[in-house]
């Protein structure tokens, strides 16, 4: 091991330095390219047993809407949409799956509460708009 920091030179370490620096500007471009593709044309559609019930478009514009959807009695989710993201705060189902989903509000996102058959999906208004690729794919 000895040997091999003996055989560096002071310009290697430099070299290394570059191309570590390098490798992260393809997250900076992508991070760029996604937070430029939040448009205020998304919009979130809510159906419920395949039938569409709710457009709700998502705006930044401070406005807290409560949507509730079903009855109160067998099935019952709370929808919440807050600028331009939107959840579900509570649901009456045995698995809670939908709440711990979390926030969305990027097209191709959705919500799925399986028991009570609800599907939230974000869209938006230019059809040719594909949905963002994620880190993995």
């Amino acid at each position: 091991m000895k040997e091999l920091f003996k055989m560096t030179k002071p310009g290697d370490y430099i070299l290394v330095v570059f191309f570590v620096m390098i490798s992260f500007l393809p997250l900076l471009y992508f991070n760029r390219l996604q937070s430029s593709n939040n448009n205020s044309d998304y919009t979130a559609v809510i159906s419920v047993k395949g039938k569409e019930e709710h457009q709700i478009p998502l705006v930044d514009d401070g406005e807290r809407i409560e949507i509730e959807i079903g009855d109160l009695d067998t099935h019952y989710n709370k929808v919440i949409r807050e600028g331009n993201t939107i959840w579900i705060e509570h649901a009456n189902c045995n698995d809670q799956l939908c709440v711990e989903m979390g926030e969305i509000e990027r097209i191709g996102q959705t919500i799925v509460c399986l028991p009570h058959q609800v599907l939230i999906e974000i869209t938006s208004k230019d059809s040719d708009e594909l949905p963002e690729v994620d880190a993995i794919s």
